[in-house]
């Protein structure tokens, strides 16, 4: 066996091997100090416990049963209910693998970012580094990241980002050559919506990046080709949510009203989410900002434009669906297109400009930003992990006993904490009623946000301005007061204090 240097590694009769750098270790370094822990801390959520949770009652694990529940929840997105029976299989409802689930896609994914824009600077390396660090430090990202029901979207941003960096590298574009890329996408679209229609922008990418070497036709065949998939995968996703018993949502006639509030709300979410570092981070991004603004360009700037517009573009898929930009709690998960391609923009912007006069002091900023984006992410975290306390504590000490006397058609209205710091402990019949085993029927009060009306067989509950949520069936209500551990049958109609 003969092995010589190389300037890449070294070779092994004849074939290159690849040597290990020290920076290749500095992701998973990152990755051990802001999220491997994250499964002795945190738990299930919300919908957790009604989807995994109530998953594990249905049936022996990749069963019939099993099937048919997970598809009654995600019907219009088959290969997430594909996935969501795999792992419901294997892991059941215990939150700490589920956990481990999640710290490990988020792991893949920041990998999948620092190798996306590694295409934009294939002699420069770091760019793609900070890009995927930048990743595990967005607060903004837990929504996706700590979620349990939500994992399955961090398989869609893997196979999106990866289906763009083959399509960004086909030597020969032609379907023939970039048919994973294809094959990729729709994995990604069929798994979560956040990327729908993106195929767009990286076809954006590919033009501007080799525009010398694509043909018009060659252009509208990719259009065509990804196009297609796209459309097959909205009609089934229509088709599914009309025919099939699944949670769905529906078009929202005022999306272009909560596309703009987006925007006009966004200073005020990024505040909530940086909150204890967000005048030093305004600080440093306006330092590198100005840096970007006067130093020269010695890459063209397509691929930083694009990814702002693919950012827009994923804003406007959610505010479709009735979502506007929330940067904390469950609902943060409408930053993962925005978060994506923020990195995605951060670590070409760098690779972009690279003037030997600014690179030293651009790497110091980012350096210092990604500093202050993990200390607000630890914060961020803490709050999870103490919604995840509580929930187990107001569970551990809940009078099973009393409940179970409850005569059938009783209704029990828990006094219990919505949130805490921005995250859900119990705000949802579904939720408290599935963490407390399903048995009997639950909702929670939540006096200062929602108005609790009974007429003697229905619970009415309504935003504070009257807008209605839902109507709940209720021959007899009863109100569980936490921590004090009172029952209280209500006697008399009207509103509930």
């Amino acid at each position: 066996m003969i092995a010589t240097g190389s300037p890449g590694g070294w070779t092994e009769e004849g074939r290159t091997v690849k040597r290990w750098k020290l920076s290749d270790l500095f992701l998973p370094a990152v990755w051990m100090a802001l999220v491997a822990w994250r499964p002795f801390v945190l738990g299930f959520y919300h919908d957790d416990w009604s989807t995994i949770a109530d998953f594990a009652r249905h049936g022996a694990p990749f069963s019939a049963a099993r099937f048919n529940a997970v598809l009654a929840v995600f019907a219009p997105r088959p290969i997430y209910a594909l996935f969501m029976v795999i792992v419901s299989s294997l892991l059941t409802a215990n939150p700490f693998m589920w956990q481990c689930v999640c710290a490990l896609l988020t792991l893949a994914v920041a990998h999948a970012i620092r190798r996306f824009v590694d295409v934009f600077t294939p002699t420069y390396k770091t760019p793609g580094l900070i890009a995927g660090v930048c990743w595990l430090a967005l607060p903004t990202a837990l929504g996706s990241t700590v979620w349990p029901t939500t994992s399955g979207s961090l398989l869609a941003v893997f196979t999106f980002l990866v289906s763009a960096r083959i399509l960004l590298r086909s030597q020969a574009f032609e379907p023939g050559k970039y048919w994973p890329a294809l094959v990729l996408y729709a994995i990604s679209i069929l798994t979560y919506e956040t990327f729908y229609f993106q195929f767009l922008s990286v076809i954006a990418l590919v033009w501007f990046s080799r525009e010398s070497r694509i043909s018009r036709k060659q252009l509208l065949q990719c259009v065509v080709c990804f196009g297609s998939i796209q459309t097959v995968a909205l009609l089934w996703n229509r088709v599914a949510a009309h025919y099939l018993p699944s949670v769905s949502k529906s078009f929202a006639a005022n999306w272009y009203l909560i596309f703009v509030g987006s925007f006009v709300r966004l200073p005020h979410q990024l505040f909530l989410a940086f909150r204890e570092v967000a005048y030093p981070l305004a600080a440093v991004i306006t330092l590198l900002v100005a840096i970007w603004c006067l130093s020269p360009l010695k890459h063209s700037f397509f691929a930083p434009v694009i990814a702002v517009f693919a950012a827009i573009m994923c804003t406007g898929v959610y505010a479709m669906a009735g979502y506007g930009l929330s940067s904390t709690g469950v609902f943060s998960r409408t930053f993962l297109g925005v978060g994506t391609w923020f990195c995605v923009g951060f670590g070409a912007i760098l690779g972009a400009r690279r003037s030997a006069t600014t690179l030293r002091s651009e790497l110091a900023l980012s350096a210092i930003f990604i500093v202050l984006c993990s200390i607000a992410t630890i914060y961020r975290t803490m709050d999870w992990a103490r919604s995840w306390q509580l929930q187990r504590e107001i569970i551990a000490s809940a009078p099973v006993g009393a409940f179970s006397h409850l005569p059938s058609g009783a209704l029990v209205l828990a006094d219990v904490p919505a949130e805490v710091g921005g995250v859900t402990v119990f705000e949802a019949y579904w939720d408290i009623t599935g963490a407390l085993g399903g048995e009997i029927p639950f909702t929670v009060k939540r006096e200062h946000e929602w108005i609790s009306t009974w007429n003697g067989t229905t619970l009415r509950q309504s935003w504070n301005d009257g807008t209605v949520l839902w109507d709940l069936a209720a021959k007899q209500l009863w109100v569980w007061r936490w921590p004090e551990n009172t029952l209280t049958r209500i006697s008399s109609y009207g509103s509930v204090r």
